[in-house]
């Protein structure tokens, strides 16, 4: 097997019935090697163009305990997989929805029901183009106005320019600007739609992490100390995304 650059995937573990295939992508602008298990356990190293074979083994037997950790968790918590079809399962507000067919134009969410304007034998397509449609149109009303309320109670006198919204696989926001001439911040915020489907108190943790990048758009000690002021229960709350991230970021929603 090979990985994107050509060359040979390496292989990581010491045990030959625990090698685990390892691709390598290898980029001009990297400088330094990094290592990166996704949620359904593909391993990918991130290499300057020029590192050679022999430095990135060095560098996977260095981290090979750590891979293989995260590797076996992953096999142990697959990633979610909805069922596009009448019947299926969602999430909604850290709840778990189903979506029927039968209910009027653009949806309607009533006890745990999402009735969409699509008959059972539908194809999966069409079952997740109105399911994902549904899910995008109501987080983006709803991440948006608890965006605004949020940033007028943490982060004045700055300013929010706009909220954006994309489905993301790595990440459930950003947060830049650039200070003006006042010494206030003309704020972007970029949130995943996913947001919506995390319990409210996630989803605000979330929002209360963007809000701490309006001083410090970094993660020094001033962020944290900015964080820990607008949300003390951000360390127990990370803690509980680390499975809903696993679930939801790895599904295709592109």
């Amino acid at each position: 097997m090979s990985g994107p650059d050509g060359l040979p995937v390496h292989a990581c573990g010491g045990n030959e019935h625990a090698r685990i295939a390892v691709d390598i992508v290898r980029s001009p602008r990297r400088k330094n090697l990094a290592v990166h298990v996704s949620a359904k356990g593909e391993v990918q190293v991130r290499a300057p163009l020029r590192a050679s074979d022999p430095l990135i083994a060095r560098f996977l037997d260095t981290h090979r305990d750590w891979i293989m950790r995260k590797v076996a968790d992953a096999q142990r918590h697959p990633p979610w997989q909805p069922r596009w079809q009448a019947g299926g399962d969602w999430f909604w507000r850290g709840e778990r929805i189903v979506f029927v067919g039968g209910g009027p134009r653009g949806g309607y969410l009533l006890d745990g029901q999402l009735a969409l304007p699509l008959r059972a034998q539908d194809g999966s397509e069409r079952w997740q183009r109105a399911v994902l449609g549904w899910h995008r149109r109501e987080a983006e009303r709803l991440l948006e106005a608890r965006a605004r309320e949020l940033f007028s109670q943490h982060a004045a006198p700055h300013r929010l320019q706009r909220v954006e919204f994309r489905w993301m696989r790595a990440t459930w926001g950003t947060c830049g600007g650039k200070r003006a001439a006042d010494k206030r911040r003309d704020v972007v915020l970029r949130l995943n739609p996913w947001l919506a489907a995390l319990p409210p108190h996630l989803c605000d943790a979330i929002l209360l992490h963007e809000l701490a990048h309006v001083e410090h758009m970094n993660h020094g000690a001033g962020f944290y100390r900015r964080l820990a002021e607008i949300n003390p229960l951000w360390r127990e709350h990370d803690r509980e995304l680390r499975p809903w991230a696993r679930r939801l970021l790895p599904l295709l929603t592109a």
